[in-house]
């Protein structure tokens, strides 16, 4: 703030520097003319000290504006306070430019003799509108200059509330998606401890392998808890957790099937985006099949495009209950965080198989996944 108001001390002492230097100029140049020139020193001496005067009193004028703007409400009453300061601030101008005549005037010049008053009266019709005039002009530079000041300071001010809404409005899309990420987490989990409570009667060895599987599935989702996006090719080990885990269960019943584009496997998608998916396929495909069942798990890259696909060879949903699937605690969190994350452009598509069975397909912008990430699932 110093630094600001010492900057435009500066500035003003040399605005009004120049119109001495400008006006003393002036006058001897006329006067050279004339059969009494002016001397050029005690006429620039002259010049500053009337010129300075201005100087001091232009901080004030710009203090004037800010505490009287011409703004609705106050206009008039503003105006009119404006307009006596004005009268006033000429009538004591050109009092002093008169002191200042009787000051530096040298015999032979014109003004030499005269009284203060006369000189006063004198110079009262040359400089006591063109003394109002000055007030006005620095008035209209203050209010530029307050006005100016405003502006930026709202431009700034809606900058920071707009940075500020975005980054509550990321850190609200982070906690919903947290949010989703963490209910179907439970949703797994009570699953499969569901399952293996129903084979600790029948299979122990089993159940223990299935404690197992879920055990390794548990620590590589705590290991990234703290990320929302993780590499395909670490979603794909997540799964096959969950597969192995599925496996245990069905033992030769299921079987899968990988088609996976080598360039997917750095893309960056949802972390356990395909779970739920897997899930799914498994419930309504392999489930209630009594013969073999096979799921498919296939990914491709098209036109900056990811494409995640997972078909089950299973009995196949009636079109009728497809919404009802869609809409289930799965596959409608499935949607909700693509629509989060990438918006319109990615889309969840839901259908039958080519000859039986269901197909379930993401699509969404491929991305790369960051170095930094690619060198913690390397770790990992």
């Amino acid at each position: 703030m110093p630094g600001h108001r010492l900057r435009a001390s500066a500035i003003i002492l040399a605005a009004w520097t120049a119109v001495a230097l400008l006006v003393a100029t002036q006058v001897h140049v006329r006067s050279l003319s004339t059969d009494a020139p002016y001397r050029w020193l005690p006429l620039l001496l002259f010049e500053l000290c009337y010129w300075y005067a201005w100087a001091a009193l232009t901080p004030l004028i710009i203090r004037a504006a800010e505490l009287l703007p011409l703004e609705r409400g106050r206009r008039v009453v503003n105006l009119t306070l404006h307009a006596i300061l004005s009268v006033a601030l000429g009538l004591a101008m050109t009092a002093y430019f008169a002191w200042l005549v009787r000051l530096f005037v040298e015999p032979g010049q014109p003004d030499h003799g005269r009284t203060l008053g006369q000189t006063y009266m004198k110079y009262f019709s040359i400089g006591f509108h063109f003394d109002i005039l000055l007030y006005w002009a620095v008035l209209g530079v203050g209010m530029a200059v307050t006005y100016q000041a405003l502006f930026r300071e709202r431009s700034e001010r809606a900058a920071r509330l707009q940075i500020e809404a975005s980054e509550l409005q990321a850190r609200l899309a982070r906690a919903q998606l947290d949010a989703l990420r963490v209910q179907i987490q439970p949703h797994f989990l009570f699953n499969t401890l569901h399952a293996v409570s129903s084979l600790m009667d029948e299979d122990v060895r089993m159940a223990r392998r299935m404690l197992s599987r879920l055990s390794d599935l548990l620590r590589l989702t705590l290991e990234k808890r703290d990320r929302q996006e993780v590499s395909l090719q670490e979603e794909l080990e997540m799964v096959d957790c969950y597969l192995e885990i599925e496996k245990t269960r069905f033992e030769d019943r299921l079987s899968v099937q990988r088609e996976i584009d080598p360039e997917s496997l750095q893309a960056e998608v949802p972390m356990l985006i395909l779970q739920p998916i897997v899930e799914n396929a498994i419930r309504h495909g392999i489930a209630r099949r009594s013969e073999p069942g096979r799921i498919s798990i296939r990914s491709s890259v098209e036109n900056g495009k990811l494409r995640l696909e997972v078909t089950d060879n299973g009995p196949g949903i009636p079109q009728k209950h497809l919404a009802a699937l869609e809409f289930g605690l799965g596959l409608s969190n499935v949607r909700s965080r693509l629509e989060r994350t990438y918006g319109s452009s990615s889309r969840l598509e839901l259908g039958g198989a080519p000859k039986r069975g269901l197909r379930v397909a993401l699509i969404f912008p491929y991305r790369p996944t960051k170095v930094g990430d690619a060198m913690e699932a390397r770790r990992s």
